[in-house]
């Protein structure tokens, strides 16, 4: 069967299994979907630090991550869009680095140790990591 042949029969059973009712409903979505992109940090110091994402868009978002901690953030991920830069601070605001964002639609995790701090691709996350929301601290953009 050729590509043309197979992708006319592939859609006649599609639509004859909907017809019998074969397939499963559509799914009622109550809430906003889950974000596709995501971002993570692994504070590995003896003190914690805020994360600023700053958005393309200009929207400033700044986490508090404690140290020893792996946590992921919340906030404005709504979209497939990433942060422009995501800059880790002391916690008295003072930058330590500032990282380049990755791809749109992409997950990350930073990584801060005593020596530097790097955002990496990241590929699995782990469900046992809490989960901070924002705060307006270090140059965020007010909540109200």
């Amino acid at each position: 069967m050729d590509g043309p042949t197979r992708l006319i029969a592939t859609a006649m059973t599609l639509a004859l299994a909907a017809c019998q009712g074969l397939l499963p409903p559509p799914v009622e979505v109550e809430g906003p979907i889950p974000p596709l992109s995501k971002v993570y940090v692994t504070n590995a110091t003896d003190s914690g630090h805020h994360v600023r994402m700053n958005w393309p868009d200009g929207f400033i978002q700044v986490a508090w991550v404690e140290a020893g901690t792996t946590t992921g953030l919340e906030g404005a991920i709504g979209t497939s869009g990433f942060p422009a830069t995501i800059d880790v601070l002391t916690a008295d605001c003072a930058l330590v680095a500032s990282l380049a964002g990755l791809p749109p639609g992409s997950a990350g995790i930073v990584v801060i140790s005593p020596l530097e701090a790097t955002l990496r691709p990241l590929h699995r996350a782990d469900a046992s990591w809490s989960t901070v929301g924002s705060i307006e601290a270090c140059g965020a953009t007010p909540m109200d």
